[in-house]
């Protein structure tokens, strides 16, 4: 099992080397996991990155914030704490994470008090980074699915096609 959801993390291809005819149960509930084929076929075809360790042996990793249509799914479910800065995953809970650099934003685990995961929601409808005003959150292209930080273009709620105005409802 560890090492099937090491291949999936890694977004390695997923291929079988063994006799399909002499497959035991316990091996094909692995190898058919859909938890764990579903991180292998995330749609952006990232890998897995480590950006925590505990206590030696528990890893936990970060994942790339894609925009996709959206469906009302929990894991597409945000929550903006004003108070704390924060913008929460319901499904995962992890925070909105600006620490890998190069533009790139994550879900990471929550660390409070992270300048990287402190964010601001404007009257615009502009997410910036509490500590740098100027960068935003921004969908590439208009259509994604990255989505990164870039300088803030000042858009309008109202700006057709609008790549950095989020609206934030109650319900996430």
């Amino acid at each position: 099992r560890t090492h099937m959801a090491f291949w999936a993390i890694l977004k390695a291809p997923l291929l079988l080397g063994n006799d399909l005819t002499k497959m035991t149960s316990d091996v094909l509930a692995i190898l058919t996991n859909d938890e764990v084929l579903k991180i292998n076929q995330d749609p952006l075809g990232v890998q897995g990155k480590i950006v925590h360790t505990e206590s030696g042996n528990s890893t936990k990793t970060a994942r790339p914030v894609i925009a996709v249509t959206c469906n009302g799914s929990p894991t597409q479910k945000w929550t903006y704490d004003k108070s704390a800065a924060t913008i929460v995953n319901q499904d995962t809970k992890g925070c909105m994470d600006s620490s890998q650099g190069r533009g790139q934003v994550m879900t990471a685990p929550c660390s409070p008090g992270s300048k990287s995961q402190q964010w601001m929601h404007d009257s615009v409808g502009e997410i910036h980074m509490k500590s740098r005003n100027t960068t935003c959150l921004d969908v590439y292209n208009f259509a994604g699915p990255v989505v990164q930080l870039y300088n803030c273009k000042g858009e309008s709620p109202h700006t057709p096609n609008g790549n950095q105005v989020f609206n934030i409802t109650a319900d996430g």
